[in-house]
């Protein structure tokens, strides 16, 4: 008898009597080889997962550069009008062509544009105002008169003021009788101080605060700059703000405004500002020149010796030329080192993306990316390693990693700051 089309259907997808308990002994298989992988008696000593090929999506902080000052929301057309030209102004001054940024500025201001584009056209107005009174009247300085100071001790500095003008600058003393909006203060360097402590827990505190330095006397003299000549006027920060020692060492970032109110060159007044260009000081413990004569034997003998300030102290000598080869020392340090290495490694891997910020990130990484395949029962330090040095915020899964470093490589991913 011929089987009807019907039976045959039914014949063709009726499974055997066996096929069901197969297919059962082989998810238990599965469900007990997973269990050997997470039961702590084997998991770590595996050979490291291969890169994964699918595409696998996470947010990467490195681009957030990009984005900056950009909104996410859909623009009406008044609003893409207002943003073309912000654009086009800040590409004209990224390139150097300021007068003409400031042209395209102040025509797209004429036209009373509304926020945000209004707020950022005038700020990206005042930015290039203040570089261009740099480049053809004043600059301002702070420098210290040491790079590296020991705890407890005072910061001394030199604020320096340059003509760079063909012409003398007077800074003038305010008006004695000037009230409203006549009234002025003094000449004056506004110190802007941020203070960050680095210590072996990997902790980083910071205090920020400013000082107002006035240059002008008691007598309320004027203060004559001739043409390239330059006004020095010291300044300190004491002891107590420096701070008392740490299982570590400290930064003080410096930085500020100077401000003119009344600053005359030839016939002509006018209020001057102009950001002061930046240094950064050291804090260390006694005893540290040893570490910076040779960074990175430094290193590599705090490594053996499970020193963990020294770790952190040599790092902070580490030229830029040398910063691949102390990541590799420092991944060492987390692949065989002595547990107390764990964190005071992790920041000393901070530090040196902090010093890193707009380079390729992938020399960077590829010592820590080795020692995931050559210790793979310290991956979970590892990767915390890479998460500091790169300023990615990858869950904690090697396929991630893989993923991350095939995405980061073939682009030429700079690195990142971050606050972590």
């Amino acid at each position: 008898m011929t089987p009807s089309h019907d039976n045959l259907g039914r014949m063709r997808t009726r499974r055997s009597p066996s096929a069901k308990p197969k297919a059962l002994v082989a998810i238990l298989a599965a469900l007990l080889c997973v269990a050997c992988q997470n039961d702590g008696t084997g998991g770590d000593a595996q050979e490291p997962i291969a890169p994964s090929h699918e595409p696998i999506e996470f947010p990467n902080p490195l681009k957030k550069s990009d984005a900056i000052g950009v909104d996410e929301r859909p623009l009406t057309d008044a609003e893409a009008g207002w943003k073309e030209k912000w654009e086009l102004a800040r590409r004209y001054a990224a390139a150097g062509y300021d007068t003409e940024a400031l042209q395209i500025i102040d025509a797209a201001l004429s036209q009373q544009p509304t926020d945000p584009w209004g707020t950022r056209l005038r700020a990206l107005r005042t930015s290039l105002r203040m570089r261009k009174t740099e480049q053809e009247l004043v600059r301002a300085e702070v420098r210290p008169d040491r790079d590296y100071v020991l705890f407890g001790r005072r910061v001394d500095l030199v604020i320096r003021i340059h003509n760079v003008s063909p012409d003398p600058i007077v800074l003038l003393p305010p008006q004695a009788e000037a009230t409203g909006r006549a009234a002025t203060s003094p000449s004056a360097v506004v110190l802007e101080l941020e203070r960050k402590d680095r210590d072996v827990s990997a902790t980083e505190l910071g205090r920020k605060w400013t000082q107002t330095l006035y240059l002008q006397g008691a007598d309320g003299a004027p203060v004559r700059i001739p043409p390239g000549g330059v006004h020095v006027q010291p300044a300190r920060i004491p002891p107590s703000d420096v701070g008392p020692a740490i299982s570590g060492f400290r930064s003080l970032e410096i930085g500020g405004t100077f401000r003119a109110p009344r600053l005359q060159v030839g016939d002509t007044q006018r209020s001057v500002r102009v950001p002061l260009r930046g240094t950064r000081v050291a804090v260390l413990p006694r005893g540290y020149e040893p570490l910076a004569e040779d960074p990175l034997g430094s290193l590599a003998q705090a490594v053996d010796t499970v020193a963990p300030v020294h770790l952190l102290v040599a790092t902070e000598f580490v030229p830029s030329g040398q910063r691949v080869e102390a990541v590799g020392i420092l991944a060492r340090a987390l692949g065989e080192g002595h547990e107390s290495l764990r964190r005071p490694a992790h920041g000393a891997l901070r530090l040196i993306r902090d010093r890193s910020v707009g380079r390729p990130v992938g020399p960077l990484a590829q010592p820590l990316m080795d020692a995931l395949a050559r210790w793979p029962s310290r991956k979970q330090a590892i990767m915390e390693g890479l998460r500091a040095v790169t300023g990615v915020d990858v869950p904690p899964d090697v396929r991630l990693w893989h993923d991350w470093w095939r995405r980061a490589t073939s682009a030429r991913t700079s690195v990142a700051s971050g606050t972590d």
